[in-house]
C-alpha cells in the first residue's frame, strides 16, 4: 500500500541541509518565473542608473564628488522615507510569493514539493536575504559605476571611494534582514495589502507614534528605548549618527530617531528580525494552504 504524502512529509535518504538547499533553488525559480520580479529589477536598475545620468547635468570640469554626495543616493535616503527607498521595492519581491501562496490555496503545493512548512518557509527567508543583499550591492555598483562614467565626462574629481565600501556593506546587510521582516510580515496576514501596509506605516507612522508616547512617560529610564524600536534601529544602521560632526548630529539623529552606533544598530535590527521570523514561523506552519 503506497502511503498518502503530508504536506511534511520529506524522504528519509535526504538531508535537512540539502532539502533545504533543494527548497531555495525552487524558491528562486518561482521568484524568476514571475513577471513582476524582472519589473521590479528593472525599475531599481533604472533608479540606480539615475544619479549617474544626472551628473552629466550637475558635475563642471573641475569639481569635486565627496563620499557625502554619493552617501544619501546610495543608501537611497532612508531619513526622507525613514526606510531605505529600496525596501520599498524589496518588499514586493519578499511578501509577494508568500500572500499569493496562502491566497490562492497553493501553499500545499509548495509543502509537498519541497518537503514541509518548515523548509518552505525558511527556504523563503534564506532566499530572500541572499537576493536581498545581492541586489543592494548592484544597486550600489551600478550607482558607483554610472556616477563614475559621469565625472570621467565631465572631467570632474572624485574623492573617498574607498570611504563607501561600509555604508554599502550596512546597505547589504539592511537588505537581507529587510527581506526576512517582509515574509515573516507576510506570513503573519493572509493577504497581500495588509503586510505591505504594515510595513510602510509602522516606520513611517506607528513607531514615530510610539516614541512620542515613550517620551510622555514620567520615567526617564524610557527615554533612549525609542531609539532601540527595530525601523529606528535600522536606519540608525544606515546612517551612523556618531560618525557625523556633532552640529549635524543632533537634527540628523531625530530625522533617524535613535543615537545607536551603527556596529551595535546593526545588531539591534538583526535580533528584531531574527524575533520576527521565529514569529512568522510559529504561525506559517500552522496555516492549511
Amino acid at each position: 500500500m503506497t502511503p498518502i504524502a503530508t504536506p511534511d512529509a520529506q524522504p528519509a535518504d535526504i538531508s535537512r541541509t540539502e532539502a533545504l538547499r533543494r527548497a531555495c533553488l525552487f524558491e528562486l525559480r518561482h521568484l524568476t518565473g514571475l513577471r513582476s520580479t524582472w519589473i521590479v529589477l528593472a525599475l531599481i536598475a533604472a533608479l540606480s542608473a539615475y544619479p549617474g545620468v544626472a551628473s552629466l547635468f550637475i558635475l563642471h570640469p573641475g569639481d569635486k564628488v565627496t563620499t557625502d554626495d554619493l552617501l544619501s543616493t546610495i543608501l537611497w535616503t532612508p531619513q526622507v522615507a525613514q526606510i531605505s527607498t529600496l525596501g520599498f521595492y524589496l518588499m514586493v519581491l519578499a511578501t509577494g510569493p508568500v500572500s499569493t501562496e496562502l491566497i490562492r490555496g497553493t501553499a500545499r503545493t509548495t509543502w509537498l514539493t519541497v518537503g514541509g512548512r518548515e523548509i518552505a518557509y525558511w527556504a523563503k527567508c534564506a532566499t530572500g536575504a541572499v537576493l536581498g543583499a545581492v541586489i543592494a550591492w548592484a544597486a550600489s555598483a551600478a550607482e558607483l559605476l554610472t556616477v563614475g562614467v559621469g565625472v570621467l565626462i565631465r572631467r570632474a574629481h572624485w574623492t573617498g571611494f574607498t570611504d563607501l565600501l561600509m555604508p554599502i556593506g550596512r546597505l547589504m546587510l539592511w537588505s537581507a534582514c529587510w527581506m526576512v521582516l517582509c515574509t515573516a510580515v507576510a506570513s503573519l496576514m493572509r493577504n497581500r495589502v495588509g503586510p505591505i501596509l504594515i510595513l510602510i506605516l509602522g516606520p513611517l507612522l506607528a513607531e514615530r507614534l510610539l516614541a512620542v508616547l515613550i517620551g510622555q512617560m514620567p520615567w526617564k529610564a524610557l527615554d533612549h528605548i525609542a531609539g532601540w524600536l527595530p525601523f529606528a534601529a535600522g536606519r540608525a544602521m544606515l546612517v551612523d549618527v556618531s560618525s557625523l560632526p556633532e552640529d549635524q548630529r543632533l537634527f540628523t539623529s531625530v530625522l533617524v530617531g535613535s543615537d545607536l552606533s551603527a556596529p551595535v544598530a546593526a545588531l539591534v535590527f538583526m535580533a528584531w528580525t531574527a524575533l520576527a521570523a521565529c514569529a512568522g514561523f510559529a504561525l506559517y506552519r500552522r496555516r492549511h494552504g
